[in-house]
């Protein structure tokens, strides 16, 4: 029994023995120090700042580990000098013992405090002895500024060499104050206006800031400027004013005007704010500009593009021309009163906005394409104009959109002009109520020379009663060419066609050449039976108009 014990002693002593000196081998290899019993003695470390700028340092730190201890991190700790808030920037690639660190976002001209640390298993940190760098002073990096004035803004325009700005981590742009002296380092009553310039593949870029809401009568001092930190380097500050002879714009509820032509002191709109300063805009007759009243003749081209909260606008009796796309996408307006004296509507100047009538006044002689396409909820038309043209898809997918009567004096009706619009749901004429029980009635004007592609398809479609189709009124028809699909998907039952020669050429849907009647006047009825190419000899039943 004695013997067993102290067989069972021996063995517990041996192994505790073999454990420990296991446990101070791995301490070395492994951890290179640690807590408790384990240190770091004889290790060396030691910092070194090796390049600087006014806002980075690069600093480096080498270790010395003859006793292989394992290392588990390592890098710089850093603080202003007089800051006790001290900062650790880890690094990540040793190489034969060194690292290098890159800080950024420091003070320029500033004195920092710096040492290299080294982590090892265990948590224990050894640290290199402290040592110090300055940061440099820097200067402004941006050219000096030019101006120009607009009425009661400031376009300010610098360049900015892509070299000098990617050396440091700055920003640059433009200051502006209204106070004599005040733009300075340390000042703080100033504006600024930060630019992030844009290179791409050239050595410089342009700073441009338009500075809008000045003041008439006021002198605005200004300079371009690097900041590093909270540090400002500026160009020499220079001055402008901004003086009612110059003002080229004006700015009143939200819409803005300019000079149009300064010989015939006129003025347009060339921007309507969004969102909006009131629910109802009135356009003013006259605005202040160059020292003197214009009057206001124009709505430029995008002037209320995507307007989202535009909802209603009146347009002065001065107002002769309404650019392109004014007012397009306009997706919230639902009124526009048009001024009498207008005579132009640009390309899209309506398109897809929510206007629910219109009164196309006496003077206009011009509508561009698509002027009013996609108003969903337009439900009528009044044409005082005596056009000559409705332009391609004018009322193209207004949905809402029936009895527009078409204008004597049009000669020319565009593709998809009034295509998918609801349709026409009266009677025009009792002349045409013995030859059908169906009361609805489109009628093509006398004057009408040539109906575009797509122009009336799909209308009347959601009718269940059938639509008469005059093409033309009386003896003087001038039609002379129907685009294809022009009457395509359309509940057509009669077509009364008074051209002498058979246009060029008719299509409908292939269903209703068997259930159609097609009237021509009397002495016509052999050269449309004949005509096939042209669409005329496919209808079963072709009879004479009566009376003609």
């Amino acid at each position: 029994m004695k013997h067993s014990i102290f067989y069972y002693a021996l063995v517990l002593f041996i192994s505790s023995f073999c454990l420990s000196a296991c446990s101070d081998d791995d301490d070395k290899d492994d951890n290179g120090g640690g807590s408790g019993d384990i240190n770091t003695e004889g290790m060396a470390i030691t910092g070194k700042a090796e390049q600087k700028g006014a806002s980075w340092a690069e600093l480096s730190g080498s270790i010395e580990n003859p006793n292989n201890y394992k290392v588990t991190g390592y890098g710089i700790e850093y603080n202003e000098q007089g800051n006790e808030k001290v900062t650790k920037k880890a690094a990540s690639d040793l190489s034969d013992n060194k690292f290098k660190v890159k800080i950024e976002g420091l003070n320029p001209k500033t004195t920092y405090r710096f040492r290299a640390y080294v982590n090892v298993r265990g948590g224990d940190t050894s640290f290199g002895e402290y040592k110090t760098f300055a940061t440099d002073d820097f200067s402004n990096i941006v050219s000096a500024p030019t101006y120009s004035v607009a009425s009661t803004s400031a376009t300010l325009k610098a360049t900015v060499e892509k070299a000098k700005y990617e050396a440091e981590k700055c920003a640059v742009g433009f200051a502006l104050s209204e106070k004599n002296g005040a733009i300075k380092d340390g000042g703080n009553e100033f504006n600024t206006y930060v630019i992030k310039p844009s290179f791409g593949s050239d050595t410089k870029a342009e700073l441009s800031k338009i500075v809008t809401g000045l003041t008439v009568g006021q002198t605005y001092y200004y300079a371009s400027f690097t900041q590093i930190g909270n540090a400002y380097r500026f160009s020499a500050v220079k001055n402008f004013k901004i003086n009612a002879a110059d003002q080229t714009r004006y700015a009143k509820d939200g819409i803005t005007y300019e000079v149009k032509s300064e010989s015939d002191k006129t003025a347009k709109v060339i921007k309507i704010s969004d969102p909006v300063e009131k629910e109802e805009l009135y356009v003013l007759d006259e605005v202040p500009l160059k020292g003197s009243n214009f009057k206001v003749v124009e709505i430029a081209s995008k002037a209320a593009y995507n307007n989202k909260t535009l909802k209603k606008i009146h347009l002065n009796a001065s107002i002769k021309e309404i650019g392109s796309e004014a007012f397009c996408n306009c997706t919230n307006m639902t009124k526009v009163e048009l001024s009498n004296n207008l005579e132009t509507i640009g390309e899209s100047a309506f398109d897809n906005s929510l206007i629910t009538s219109l009164k196309i006044p006496s003077k206009v002689t011009k509508i561009g394409p698509n002027a009013f396409r996609k108003c969903s909820l337009m439900q009528s038309v009044t044409f005082e104009a005596k056009l000559t043209e409705i332009p391609e898809g004018m009322f193209d997918q207004c949905t809402q959109l029936k009895n527009v009567e078409i204008p004597a004096t049009v000669k020319k009706i565009g593709a998809y002009a009034f295509r998918n619009i609801l349709g026409w749901y009266e009677e025009k004429d009792n002349r045409y109520a013995s030859w059908g029980t169906h009361k609805y009635h489109l009628m093509i004007p006398d004057a009408v020379e040539e109906i575009g592609v797509s122009a009336f398809q799909n209308c009347n479609s959601r009718s269940y009663q059938r639509l008469i189709v005059s093409l033309g009124n009386n003896t003087s028809c001038k039609l002379k060419t129907i685009g294809s699909s022009a009457f395509l998907d359309m509940p057509i039952s009669n077509i009364f066609c008074w051209a002498t020669d058979p246009p060029a050429s008719i299509m409908i849907n292939e269903d209703l050449y068997a259930t159609c009647k097609l009237y021509v006047k009397e002495s016509s009825m052999s050269a449309y039976k004949a005509s096939w190419g042209r669409g005329w000899g496919r209808f079963d039943n072709i009879d004479k108009i009566y009376p003609e």
